[in-house]
């Protein structure tokens, strides 16, 4: 690793003008030492494929269901949870929302609302050249 400002080998870091640099030892005079931070440890590389934390394709269901048997209202559930009523509507009509949602409505409810699935990495085949056959549009 560099220092940023001279090229010489750097051995800490330093905030220059509001910005966190690589610095040696020589050129940390030119802004604050930085805190150090410690990095947890990588984890070791496994075999199994990653995983990918999805919210379940049925959330809509789950949610309207576990609302009724709560007997709360749209509004009640939003007062609780810290949203709108309008943002339970769309949960309950099919609408995806943001994990930091779907994180209150698991706490709340005491479900689980997200998935993990296998992180698929699909092959596409790119052609070289367009034929005639590509570009016509067959009719039955």
């Amino acid at each position: 690793m560099e220092c940023c400002i001279c090229g010489k080998k750097a051995v800490t870091r330093a905030n220059v003008d509001g910005v966190v640099l690589d610095v040696c030892s020589d050129c940390v005079k030119f802004g604050k030492a930085a805190p150090k931070v410690i990095m947890p440890n990588k984890q070791k590389q496994s075999f199994l494929p990653e995983m990918e934390i999805s919210i379940k394709f049925d959330i809509s269901k789950i949610v309207k269901s576990e609302r009724e048997k709560m007997n709360l209202t749209r509004e009640q559930l939003g007062i609780k949870l810290g949203e709108k009523e309008s943002v339970i509507r769309k949960i309950e009509e099919g609408w995806m929302p943001p994990f930091n949602t779907v994180n209150k409505l698991e706490k709340f409810f005491k479900v689980t609302l997200k998935e993990t699935t296998p992180d698929i990495k699909i092959k596409k085949h790119v052609k070289e050249e367009l034929t005639i056959g590509d570009m016509l549009k067959i009719e039955d």
